[in-house]
This record gives C-alpha cells, sequence and structure tokens, in this order.
C-alpha cells in the first residue's frame, strides 16, 4: 500500500448511491464536486456514515463546503442533473466503470481512493505499479 488511508467497512453496506451522485453533480454550480466527493467518502469509508445516502447528511456536508443546503437538494433533484447522472453512468459502463472512484489515464482504468498516487506516478511518467511475470 502507498499510503494509509483510514478504512471501516461500513455497517450499512451496500447503500443506495444515487441521491451523493447527483449531489455531486450538483456541487458542479459552486465549483465543489472534488471537495464533495472527498467528504463523503470520508464520511462513509472513513467514519462508516451510512447516512450520506440521505439528504439530511448530504445536506449538512454540502452546507459545510459552503453550499446552501436548500439550493443544493433542488439542484440534485433538477431534470438536469437527474439526466446528466444517467449519461454519466451509461458511458461509465461503455468504458467498463464498476464502481467509484473510477479514473481513466490513457486507457488505465485505477479504481479507488488508494489508487489516487498510482495516477500522479501515471501522470509524471513514472512506472505506477507492475504486473509479476
Amino acid at each position: 500500500m502507498k499510503y494509509e488511508l483510514p478504512f471501516k467497512r461500513p455497517q450499512n453496506f451496500p447503500i443506495k448511491t444515487a441521491r451523493a451522485l447527483r449531489g455531486a453533480l450538483a456541487m458542479r454550480q459552486w465549483d465543489l464536486e472534488l471537495p464533495y466527493m472527498q467528504a463523503i467518502f470520508a464520511e462513509y469509508w472513513g467514519q462508516d456514515n451510512g447516512a450520506i445516502g440521505e439528504y439530511t447528511e448530504l445536506r449538512k456536508i454540502a452546507a459545510g463546503l459552503g453550499a446552501d443546503g436548500d439550493e443544493f437538494e433542488a439542484a440534485s433533484e433538477s431534470e438536469s442533473v437527474r439526466q446528466a447522472l444517467i449519461d454519466s453512468t451509461n458511458t461509465a459502463r461503455e468504458r467498463g466503470v464498476f464502481g467509484a472512484p473510477t479514473m481513466i489515464v490513457e486507457c488505465v482504468l485505477y479504481w479507488g481512493k488508494d489508487r489516487l498516487e498510482f495516477i500522479e506516478d501515471h501522470l509524471a511518467g513514472r512506472q505506477a505499479w507492475s504486473v509479476p511475470g
């Protein structure tokens, strides 16, 4: 492992993630998508907060980042954000994505928060990992 991450297997697993995912798309209007995603991953995988599938918890996260809770929820439930999630999901499935977070760099799929440093290595031209031969 390249670095240590706090991890607690959530007791409430799996959860419905549509609201959280729509919330990520909604947070783009405040330029807060990345901090929002980091916060919900930390809550779920680091703090065992299974309530992040509900707006009561997601609104707290959005507000903590500076977004208005009412505006956040309304944007998350808007038809345009709902359609954007459908479109994004379909595109991801076509590219072989099976979970979140997933990043694709130069046709290499990286899955999991613990792979972020591997992506940094890849982008810097360093070998991120090797396959035993």
